[in-house]
């Protein structure tokens, strides 16, 4: 479960990082994402700033950062009448990891659908690698698609073992958990399956 927008767009963009701790970055993307064609005349406008380690799935260490989003676009009034409007998403996260153990959680909150609608999203998550073929898993989304209606939202919880019986191969049963905040619980068991290259 994600808030709305690309996890992958076509653009440019700068980084760098100040006394080897503090990271920063700026991208400038079309903001449709890059399976779909530029359907608008605007851009948006990316940051991310984070202080600590930058592989924590791979080192000990903890990383505490925020992010910015802002995209302008054409807001439907009526059939006749369009305005400007922005959106933009604002979110905050933290990890650490430590001795196999890998905490975290983020914050987002994201504003579409109209000047005054605001979506958020709360994720809890921890790893916990059990040796170097096994690991168990966890993740807890609380999602609002609107923080000014009353029971409109879900959660989502996710557990499973990552089980790697050989190099590139990661065998993944899970138990996912949909919870509507009003409406009938759903749970799903699956089996997937990563190849890694």
């Amino acid at each position: 479960m994600t808030l709305s927008t690309s996890s992958a767009d076509l653009g440019i963009g700068y980084s760098k990082v100040f006394a080897d701790n503090l990271h920063t970055s700026v991208i400038y993307t079309n903001g449709s994402g890059y399976k779909k064609g530029e359907n608008d005349t605007y851009k948006k406008l990316s940051a991310q700033v984070y202080f600590g380690e930058k592989k924590v799935t791979k080192k000990d260490g903890f990383n505490v950062g925020s992010v910015f989003t802002f995209e302008p676009y054409d807001y439907e009034v009526d059939s006749v009448t369009t305005e400007e409007k922005v959106k933009t998403l604002y979110g905050v996260f933290g990890v650490y990891a430590k001795n196999g153990i890998r905490v975290g959680g983020e914050l987002e909150r994201f504003n579409t659908a109209g000047p005054n609608i605001y979506q958020q999203m709360i994720v809890v998550y921890g790893n916990f690698n059990l040796n170097e073929k096994l690991e168990v898993f966890g993740r807890f989304d609380i999602y609002d698609p609107d923080t000014d209606t009353e029971k409109d939202g879900e959660n989502y919880a996710i557990v499973g073992v990552g089980y790697k019986p050989g190099k590139g191969l990661v065998i993944v049963p899970n138990l996912r958990l949909i919870m509507p905040e009003d409406g009938d619980k759903t749970t799903l068991f699956k089996l997937n399956f990563m190849f890694e290259f």
